[in-house]
């Protein structure tokens, strides 16, 4: 008997994980993402904002707030070409030593005039163009905020 069961539930494991694996094509919804990119201590960091295309047309505005310690230089390279961004750059009373990791946080909003899920992923490249995810993508909701933070590589990108 037993013999016969473990090839059983070897094979209805197997099904329900091909199962899982499944999704309806129909069900999916494609996004839109559009990332202004900005520059910290001379560093350029990429911020994806997505949402649904379905809803795109509902985006009045996107919130972009990013937080550096009060010596560190930040500015914006340019904005995404879809959306109207309000970007704003707080300093913290920490000191950057010049060396070591810099404490960064950034903060997304898409201001919307319905409620649908937005995403947000930060990344920057290094020297030899390796791609480097500072914010995994992480998912919300419109109207509300999206948040996360990292520590940017110091000087020369070693520390």
């Amino acid at each position: 008997m037993k013999r016969i069961i473990a090839p059983f539930l070897i094979i209805l494991i197997a099904a329900f994980a091909i199962g899982l694996g499944r999704t309806n094509a129909g069900a999916e919804e494609d996004w839109c993402d559009d990332d202004p990119l900005i520059s910290i201590q001379g560093r350029t960091l990429d911020i994806q904002v997505g949402v649904p295309v379905s809803k795109v047309s509902q985006v009045r505005n996107i919130d972009i707030v990013v937080t550096v310690p009060k010596n560190v230089s930040a500015q914006v390279v340019t904005k995404g070409p879809l959306f109207q961004y309000n970007i704003q750059f707080v300093h913290t009373n920490q000191n950057w030593d010049g060396i070591s990791k810099i404490n960064v946080a950034v903060q997304t909003r898409v201001n919307a005039t319905g409620s649908f899920g937005t995403t947000m992923m930060v990344t920057h490249r290094d020297g030899l163009l390796n791609l480097f995810v500072d914010v995994s993508r992480t998912y919300g909701q419109s109207n509300n905020w999206l948040s996360g933070s990292f520590k940017l590589p110091g000087l020369l990108g070693l520390l």
